[in-house]
């Protein structure tokens, strides 16, 4: 299943404005991508999750890439620098979230069938 998030690249930081170093590697790597080209989060993932200069990733993060890009990407987009695109979730005959109804919800098959035993019934 691919990502339903992509990004598209704005601009730079100005000299003024201060961007943590991850955040200029992941303005940077889409930059590379292209100028007012959309990319999905998969692809900007694997760009970044590459081994560089013994470090682990571009982002020189211990943490997984894509929970990097996550942290920043609303700062990214609150201040200009690139515009976030989510694909609409395809929605399945159920709930708004796309889950598909349970059919028979918090029903025991067969239960309406059997009788009740009440404690006359048990004496014996």
């Amino acid at each position: 299943m691919g990502s339903r998030v992509s990004y598209k690249f704005l601009k730079h930081p100005t000299a003024d404005e201060k961007l943590p170093p991850q955040a200029q590697t992941i303005l940077k790597e889409l930059e590379a991508f292209g100028e007012n080209k959309i990319v999905n989060r998969d692809d900007l993932v694997k760009a970044l999750d590459v081994e560089t200069n013994g470090q682990p990733n571009k982002l020189n993060a211990r943490q997984p890439v894509e929970r990097v890009i996550a942290f920043y990407q609303k700062r990214l987009a609150e201040e200009g620098y690139v515009e976030i695109h989510k694909a609409a979730a395809e929605k399945k005959e159920g709930d708004a979230k796309g889950k598909a109804a349970p059919k028979g919800k918090g029903k025991v098959p067969g239960a309406e069938a059997a009788p009740a035993e009440t404690a006359e019934s048990m004496k014996v």
